[in-house]
């Protein structure tokens, strides 16, 4: 099945980053890459925190 792609002023102002980033070439950004880190680094902080809430609260 052929997904359909809107042309780059078809999208909405308000639409994520990374949903056009697939589109364009090249490196990607600084702020981009930070972002990348900043939610990866946040998920990997998580479960150690879940971990040790649930030890806490005793299961």
């Amino acid at each position: 099945m052929r997904q359909l792609t809107l042309p780059q002023a078809a999208r909405p102002h308000n639409t994520p980053s990374f949903a056009s980033s697939a589109s364009q070439q090249g490196l990607p950004s600084a702020k981009g890459m930070l972002s990348d880190i900043l939610l990866l680094s946040f998920w990997v902080a998580m479960i150690p925190a879940f971990l040790l809430i649930g030890n806490a609260a005793g299961f």
